[in-house]
């Protein structure tokens, strides 16, 4: 059979393991074959001959996998974070891409699978959750990455990434580095060469870019809804609670 006919009996509860059952025309010839079977009944509950997006068993875990890997980081930044300054500029905090922008967030953020015994690392995945400063008045150009595993223990590391390589006056002169004033694990240095391994995708760092001018052009716009957003999160912080 193929992958359409597959999800086709699966989104209405059959499993497909045991299709090959009822799959005895030969014994049974009276039967209709089985792939036309599972047409008509697909048909007749959906009113459609075939899905509109067919998506194999590895894409659907694969997108549940990144969808509860959002949701963690979700919950685990409400509020903007601390942050050491960039290039001499004060930074009123960081937020999670994820959080300023869910539904392109959950589909852009970058995992990472590990597996076969790799001894720097745990057989896990890791997703890379983007924050980027919320100062309207700040373009220090950068992401601050949280990587977190799918089990624990969560937050496992926080990288720095300049857009830019430092200029000789930069009191940092690493572009990708560890950030000290954030969390930490015994995993931090070799996620920091996962991440570094990553980057060499062109197109993951043009996506890094993106979402960083997508936060910039909508703190520059009053109307948008990110004011909102980043105003209750501060309020659910207690940043702005009254004495």
């Amino acid at each position: 059979m193929t992958l359409a006919h597959v999800q086709m009996a699966r989104e209405p509860g059959f499993d497909p393991k045991k299709l090959g059952k009822i799959a005895n025309r030969k014994q049974e010839p009276w039967k209709m074959p089985l792939r036309k079977f599972i047409e008509h009944l697909y048909g007749k509950q959906y009113g459609r001959d075939r899905p509109a997006v067919v998506v194999s068993v590895e894409e659907k875990l694969e997108m549940k996998r990144r969808k509860k890997l959002a949701k963690r980081a979700k919950h685990k930044h409400r509020g903007p974070l601390p942050s050491r300054p960039a290039r001499s500029r004060t930074m009123k905090g960081m937020m999670s891409f994820l959080h300023l922008f869910p539904g392109i967030g959950t589909r852009e953020t970058r995992t990472a699978t590990i597996f076969g015994g790799d001894r720097s690392l745990p057989d896990d995945s890791y997703g890379f959750i983007e924050l980027y400063c919320v100062d309207p008045d700040c373009d220090c150009r950068r992401v601050m990455i949280n990587v977190f595993s799918e089990t624990g223990p969560t937050h496992l590391a926080t990288i720095n990434h300049a857009f830019e390589s430092p200029a000789n006056d930069d009191s940092i002169q690493e572009q990708t580095f560890l950030d000290p004033l954030n969390v930490q694990s015994r995993w931090s240095g070799a996620l920091l060469e996962l991440f570094k391994e990553i980057m060499r995708d062109r197109a993951y760092c043009e996506r890094l870019e993106r979402h960083y001018h997508m936060v910039k052009e909508a703190l520059r716009d009053p109307a948008h809804s990110i004011h909102q957003v980043i105003s209750r999160s501060r309020r659910s912080s207690g940043l702005y609670r009254k004495k």
